[in-house]
């Protein structure tokens, strides 16, 4: 496993950081960096951070804020008046492709973990909801972290829905959070 200190987690900045050089293998992924990232960006929609050196680009996700369809015995347990709560979505993330294997992707979703936690300790989020690519190592992979699949979710044939229940501020000393990361 690679040791990954001389590089930092940043927001994405097109002066600053080279996006025309990464490359995940998924076309999806590479033209989202390039365009949508940047775009959605700039008018507030998203936020993107890039693992980088500076300039080359390992690894990003963006991050934005949505709700999410729960079921009933998910809705009685967190004591839940509404069907929908407040949950954090990445709708992109993504590692270069010529850095598959080598431990980026585990620090990627810590970092959208942490991040993720510490929003959710402010404004009261529930949620931390994903797209996986349908590849069942992957799924098996997020479901490591403590990821779940969401079966009344499914949109299309290539993504698996799977969501991160946040713990609450009474679920989780200081000590704790420190803990998991």
């Amino acid at each position: 496993m690679r040791t990954f200190n001389d590089f930092d987690w940043e927001v994405l900045d097109r002066r600053k950081h080279d996006v025309q050089d990464f490359s995940s293998g998924f076309s999806v992924f590479d033209e989202h960096i390039r365009i949508d990232a940047i775009l959605q960006q700039s008018n507030g929609l998203s936020q993107t951070r890039v693992f980088t050196n500076g300039k080359h680009i390992l690894a990003y996700y963006t991050a934005k804020c949505t709700k999410l369809q729960i079921d009933d015995t998910e809705q009685s347990g967190i004591g839940s008046k509404e069907k929908t709560v407040p949950a954090i979505e990445i709708p992109m993330l993504a590692v270069d492709q010529r850095l598959h294997r080598q431990g980026i992707g585990e620090e990627l979703l810590q970092e959208i973990l942490y991040q993720s936690v510490t929003i959710s300790q402010l404004v009261g989020c529930r949620y931390l909801f994903l797209r996986a690519i349908k590849l069942e190592w992957l799924i098996r992979w997020y479901k490591d972290f403590g990821f779940k699949e969401i079966p009344f979710e499914v949109i299309d044939e290539f993504t698996q829905p799977m969501s991160f229940k946040l713990p609450t501020v009474q679920e989780l000393s200081e000590e704790e959070f420190e803990s998991l990361f």
